[in-house]
């Protein structure tokens, strides 16, 4: 095969059939990649964009005929190789990111679909694989009309794709789009409009003409009606609904979808009265002007902060604010869930220095807090004038202290280094200094410490300031005339200077830095952008280029050399891609496309490239995102991505990225945090971060029935708490259930005989109304997990908190609590409490919990605790279990678990199928590793089976099915009808019912069902997943109506809503459609009978988030208005 791939190499393009076959016998085995596969890939994408640049109409020409079959041929290759799996598909992915769907679309693969009607297959199949790639529909790839039909007919049929084995993670009929096992499309019944005709028809119809569901179909027609299409479908319904299950979802009440029903909970502003008309001034002059988002956040902003608490706070304040009983721990120095805040004036812009944040408010004043031991406050000692951010939630608050500059300029930006900061003023070239001066950053002589601002003039002939950027100890500013100023220390300016424009600084250690500005033009064309971590500096044209230099420690440069850089330079990796924006990490980078993909490159120790393993990376190389990207912000241990939609993804280490405790140790695929929020902009730096936002409307429903656990009017209160404090997480038991809000608060309902609650009250066997966990004073709550008769939270302070029943030793208090006993009131288990607990995960009688190490413990029934050597059938307090290592997430079932390595390896013990071909009689008592080719961004557990999403939104599923929860259905045959498969009385014959629970009860390999998946959830009998477009879809037994309805694959759900008018007796539900309210399946939680889903109403489109952020943007940099408001600009993309 090497032989084979170097003479194509070497342009003998004629062994492409042989390497075809090849590689389709070479990939029967599972192997790692191979050291030609690299070099294969690139090549066959380069030769896609030749052959797609030189393609003409003639189709009798023979060169043409020649190009069009080398073509189809490197098709089949890469489609053949991404099947492979593994590092394999890893790598065409790879290759094919990185020329972009701009290249795709340079391939011409009209051409081939056109021109040869035998390869349209393949063409097709790899015109899909795109697709799906780059999360965009066939027009986005493909230029003709004729061809997208093609294309989308395909997509619908699912038709070709080979097969692969279960074991590397693929169901037996897995193909690229296939149903046969399960897979949906992310839209039901694969509606697609048409363009309308100019005059309509009169001819009647009784039901609606736009859409025809007849089988085989499914598409939209010509409308043939006289009246307009909203006012048909008002009339006599909308005509093209599917036949999908009614989940009985009782919804918002009446007086909660009235005209207040959408909007966000009105938080009250704790600021002086004249602060806050300022603030509602602010917002009805943006509303006038048609941007009602942007309105919301002057009305009702926040202010999300999370990571190093000395940040925030300082040093000096650091030790009485987190000081505990039992002395300070490493939990006591970071926020790892963000602390909320309501700036009692609006803020429009933020930077972060090392150990200090900076915002800039809408009144254009700049406050600073964190600590002030180089003078970065920018306030002197005295710290006289202050503005209190109260925080949403309790009586704290957070202190930021007035920077002292003159109410007469005006700060278009402000930045932040590592240990000082540079203020802009608009229109003239003078810039504010403070802070750390030891290399002569502040440009001013003579003194280590600028504890005020001072004013600084810059050379005039070179234009007006455009940007400026700051890194540890130094500093670049862009001039109108694309000319970069340096100033600083030495080794990082890109620029070589003589030793006349060189000085000793007066630290001692002979470093030498530049005590003025360095102006050249080492740029060809217009500058637009410049970007500096503490290390390295970024600059961006007008053309999408990208530069960079500084110090190229692990491939933070992206040049691939390894080599100092000493001088700026093009980074050669991303000429296929326009940059648009880019971002510094301490030793790592990321940069933004014009499409919205991210690339990042760099140190990769602590995941924060978010890319497999800890190598780093000396070239981009894109991140795993499910929607594009506007925005990016690096830290040193994390990296932030804020999606179109408002979302914000983040991977790294737990203490710096704001995922919180509860989910994990380590995150080195993005995943997304602040669900709560909708976010417009963030700002991060070394382990800590910012951003503000507005919170999202959204409440929280059960999946069919809720068990009866608690009545319509418990579920209303619930509702409308969470509108106001929003929702962590929730977590069901047996026939209990517990809801953590974003403010730490703890409700729990249901079963309390066995202390399940953990309410201190011995005498309520049950209640129906929610109650307060009764926690320690000071114990705030941040996850919670639930077995069958107990439950295990944990702190704040990453303290493990347990109660219920104690049967198998799973509460983990040692011989202080006995066996079959029960506790009603949290109690902190003492053998973990300096273990730095970042996830706890409860079985049914055991547990398991992840310190920040990425060590595991267990305990509990020691059959399911995964320890080679115990012979007590019960361990009653926590025991590291050895064989795993550097584990980062941790799930259980009710008898079995799993962990997820920071390699991506699955571990699995206890009881099957755990995935590894082992049926439910199978019990494995030490960790086994499973055969899983993909990253994976979540791992979970039902109470018997397991589910992985991968990086790119794919779903797996493997266990137990007897239900069909898994969503997977492999009987040849018709299904079993619903009656036969779900009443329990049933007098059918009983083989029949047999033959069915043996082809389809276990699913023993990871077997994928659904992609472009969000979220997932299982429970005993059914499970539910949420697509990225924010449907849902649900499979297995479903209570509705009183009756038990089976569904073998995952079907999407719609939802029922009570009519304002409907009587007691009750009449049918109202059908939710787009125009009456919209909306928008946020997340999903599972118990072990219970599912649950939050939903979000009014969910903000992309474009309207976009024109939220450049008003944003405008209030830095356009004058006020007369009364008080900004001039808004015309919106631009984002």
């Amino acid at each position: 095969m090497q032989l084979y791939v170097q003479r194509l190499l070497g342009g003998d393009a004629t062994v492409l059939p042989l390497i075809l076959y090849t590689i389709g016998e070479y990939s029967s085995s599972f192997s790692a990649l191979a050291p030609w596969e690299k070099s294969l890939y690139q090549h066959l994408v380069k030769l896609l964009l030749v052959a797609g640049k030189h393609l003409k109409n003639d189709t009798h020409n023979i060169t043409q005929s020649v190009a069009i079959e080398h073509g189809a041929l490197a098709q089949r290759i890469l489609c053949t190789a991404f099947l492979r799996g593994g590092d394999t598909a890893a790598e065409v992915c790879r290759s094919l990111l990185q020329v972009g769907i701009r290249g795709c679309r340079e391939m011409r693969l009209d051409r081939y679909i056109d021109i040869s009607p035998g390869i349209l297959e393949h063409v097709l199949q790899f015109v899909l694989f795109l697709t799906k790639l780059f999360h965009v529909r066939p027009s986005d790839i493909l230029t003709g009309h004729e061809s997208n039909q093609r294309a989308e007919h395909a997509g619908r049929a699912h038709t070709f794709s080979p097969s692969l084995p279960a074991q590397w993670g693929f169901s037996e009929n897995s193909r690229l789009e296939s149903s046969g096992n399960g897979i949906v499309p992310r839209r039901s019944n694969h509606r697609r409009w048409r363009d309308l005709p100019g005059k309509p028809s009169y001819v009647p119809s009784r039901q609606n003409p736009l859409y025809s569901d007849r089988e085989g179909e499914g598409y939209w027609i010509p409308p043939q009606f006289p009246t307009p299409v909203l006012a048909f479908a008002r009339k006599f319904g909308i005509g093209c609904e599917p036949h999908l299950p009614n989940l009985s979802v009782s919804l918002l009440p009446t007086t909660l979808l009235g005209s207040g029903a959408s909007e966000d909970p009105h938080f009250i502003v704790r600021s002086p009265s004249i602060v806050a008309s300022r603030r509602l001034m602010e917002a009805r002059n943006f509303e006038q002007q048609g941007d009602s988002l942007f309105s919301r956040y002057l009305s009702n902003g926040l202010l999300l902060i999370w990571g190093s608490v000395v940040a925030f706070n300082g040093l000096e304040n650091f030790a009485t604010e987190f000081e505990s009983e039992s002395g300070s721990t490493f939990s006591d120095a970071f926020f790892f869930s963000p602390i909320v805040l309501t700036p009692p004036i609006p803020v429009v812009s933020m930077t972060c220095g090392a150990k200090s944040c900076h915002v800039v408010t809408v009144e254009n004043e700049v406050y600073s807090c964190g600590s002030n031991e180089h003078g970065q406050l920018g306030c002197g000692q005295s710290k006289d004038t202050t503005l209190f951010f109260p925080r949403i939630y309790g009586d704290g608050h957070q202190c930021f202290y007035h920077v002292p500059l003159c109410s007469e300029d005006r700060i278009v930006k402000v930045e932040a280094g590592s240990e000082f900061v540079v203020a802009v003023i608009r229109e003239r070239n003078q810039m504010y200094f403070w802070g750390g001066n030891d290399c002569d950053q502040c440009l001013l002589p003579k003194s280590q410490t600028v504890s005020r601002p001072v004013m600084v003039d810059v050379p005039k002939e070179y234009g007006q300031i455009k940007e400026v950027a700051c890194g540890s100890v130094f500093a670049a500013v862009l001039f109108s005339n694309d000319r970069i100023g340096v100033w600083g220390k030495d080794s990082v300016l890109g620029v070589t200077l003589s030793s006349e424009q060189l000085c000793d600084t007066e630290t001692g250690t002979g470093t030498k830095c530049a005590r003025h500005t360095i102006v050249s033009k080492p740029i060809e064309g217009e500058i637009v952008a410049l970007r500096a971590g503490p290390f390295h500096c970024i600059a961006i044209t007008s053309a999408g280029h990208a530069y960079s230099w500084g110090v190229d420690r692990s491939g933070s440069l992206g040049h691939g050399t390894g080599d100092s850089g000493n001088k700026i330079q093009r980074i050669e990796s991303l000429a296929n891609h326009v940059v648009i924006d880019a971002s510094c990490g301490s030793f790592h980078s990321a940069v933004l496309t014009r499409d919205g993909i991210v690339l990042v490159f760099g140190e990769n120790t602590c995941g924060q490239l978010g890319l497999r393993g800890e190598a780093p990376r000396t070239t981009p190389e894109p991140l795993p995102l499910p929607k594009p990207a506007i925005a990016i912000s690096c830290g040193r241990e994390h990296t932030c991505v804020l999606l179109e939609d408002g979302d914000i993804m983040s991977c790294g280490t737990v203490r710096s990225c704001g995922m919180g405790l509860g989910y994990g140790a380590r995150f080195n695929i993005p995943q997304r945090i602040f669900w709560s929020y909708l976010l417009l902009s963030m700002a991060s730096k070394s382990i800590h971060g910012m951003a503000v936002g507005l919170p999202r409307s959204l409440s929280l429903h059960p999946v069919g029935a809720s068990n009866g656990i608690f009545s319509t009017d418990e579920l209303r209160r619930l509702k409308q708490t969470i509108l106001r404090q929003g929702v962590r997480t929730v977590a069901a038991g047996n026939g209990f259930l517990f809801v953590v809000t974003v403010a730490g608060e703890v409700q729990a309902i249901g079963q309390s005989q066995r202390g399940q609650l953990g309410i201190g009250d011995t005498t309520i066997p049950c209640t129906d109304t929610f109650k307060k966990v009764a926690f320690p004073e000071r114990v705030v709550l941040c996850a919670v997990d639930c077995g069958a008769d107990y439950a295990i939270g944990l702190s704040s302070h990453c303290g493990v908190y347990s109660w219920g029943w104690n049967s198998h030793g799973q509460l983990g208090h040692g011989d202080s609590v006995p066996l079959h006993e029960s506790l009603f009131t949290p109690r902190e288990i003492k053998a973990l409490r300096w273990r730095e607990v970042t996830q706890v995960a409860c079985g049914g009688t055991f547990a398991v919990a992840l310190t920040q190490e990425g060590e595991v413990y267990t305990w509990g029934e020691s059959l399911y605790c995964g320890h080679p050597r115990v012979v007590t059938p019960c361990l009653t307090t926590p025991m590291l279990l050895e064989g795993l290592k550097d584990v980062v997430a941790v799930a259980a079932g009710v008898s079995h678990a799993v962990a997820l390595s920071y390699d991506h390896k699955i571990y699995a013990w206890g009881r099957g199928p755990l995935g590894n071909g082992g049926s439910c009689n199978t019990i494995e008592c030490t960790p086994v590793v499973l055969k899983f080719a993909h990253c994976v961004r979540q791992l979970g557990c039902g109470p018997f089976n397991t589910f992985a999403i991968t990086d790119l939104g794919e779903l797996f599923v493997w266990g137990l099915n007897d239900h069909g929860q898994c969503g997977v259905h492999h009987c040849e045959g018709p299904p079993p009808s619903w009656d036969e498969g779900l009443d329990p009385h049933t007098d059918r014959k009983p083989e029949r019912r047999q033959r069915h629970a043996t082809s389809s009860s276990e699913v023993l390999f990871p077997t994928r069902v659904a992609h472009g998946v969000r979220d997932a959830a299982f429970g005993v009998s059914c499970g539910i997943l949420i697509w990225e477009d924010g449907s849902s879809a649900v499979s297995g037994e479903i209570h509705q109506d009183g009756k038990k309805v089976l569904f073998h694959r995952f079907t999407p759900q719609r939802l029922a809503m009570t009519s304002r008018h409907q009587n007691k007796e009750g009449n049918s539900p109202h059908v939710l459609g787009k125009e009456s309210s919209p909306v928008f399946f946020s997340r999903c939680f599972g118990g072990f009978d219970m599912l649950f889903v939050l939903l979000e109403w009014e969910r903000p489109s992309a474009t309207e988030v976009a024109g939220a952020i450049c008003n944003m943007k405008a209030c830095l940099h356009s004058p006020r208005t007369a009364s008080g408001g900004v001039e808004k600009k015309e919106k631009r993309n984002v």
